[in-house]
């Protein structure tokens, strides 16, 4: 909206232009302006390392960091294994709102995360077989994709799909608009 970016990236540096770190290596989220000045910058994470790969500002100026956390403790609330989906919830000046843990025993980790027109956001990556938040989903592979809706007034998770012979989502990838097919009734 300024001319600048958001960058989400990892840190386990605690000076400089690093502030907040929270860990060993933990989400590092910075603004930048058009003339390459930093306007903010925060960490979020645990006492141990988590690696942000993907960001977006919601339609409500927030912003949503998806990634992998690998251990409970600090921001991160619960933790189900070697490494779980973590997705934080930021206000426009990058202080926590709150974060959603989506995991099993096995690595997972999120992947995708996209604005909704209402103010959610869609969030999408990997998990494997184990237990955890995706046990109702079923397993039909090595490791599984899903999608999952989150509400940003308290981080809720509205709905939790896996991509699978189950459901088909396409076009992939879509500009404007995706069509998820259910092949089962239920």
């Amino acid at each position: 909206g300024n001319g600048g970016v958001i960058i989400a990236t990892g840190s386990n540096s605690t000076d400089g232009d690093v502030h907040h770190n929270i860990g060993s290596y933990d989400y590092w989220v910075l603004e930048i302006d058009s003339s390459s000045n930093i306007l903010w910058d925060n960490c979020y994470g645990s006492t141990r390392a988590e690696y942000a790969h993907r960001i977006c500002k919601a339609t409500d100026g927030s912003i949503w960091i998806t990634g992998e956390s690998s251990v409970k403790g600090g921001e991160v609330d619960t933790g189900f294994g070697y490494s779980d989906a973590w997705i934080v919830h930021a206000d426009s000046a990058g202080n926590f709102l709150g974060a959603k843990v989506l995991g099993s025993s096995k690595a997972d980790m999120g992947t995708m995360i996209y604005p909704l027109s209402n103010g959610s956001v869609i969030s999408g990556g990997i998990y494997a077989k184990g237990d955890g938040s995706f046990i109702a989903n079923g397993f039909y592979g090595i490791s599984d994709a899903f999608l999952s809706v989150l509400n940003p007034m308290d981080n809720t998770m509205v709905k939790q799909i896996a991509n699978n012979d189950i459901v088909k989502i396409y076009p992939n990838p879509a500009l404007q608009q995706v069509t998820i097919e259910s092949l089962q009734n239920s």
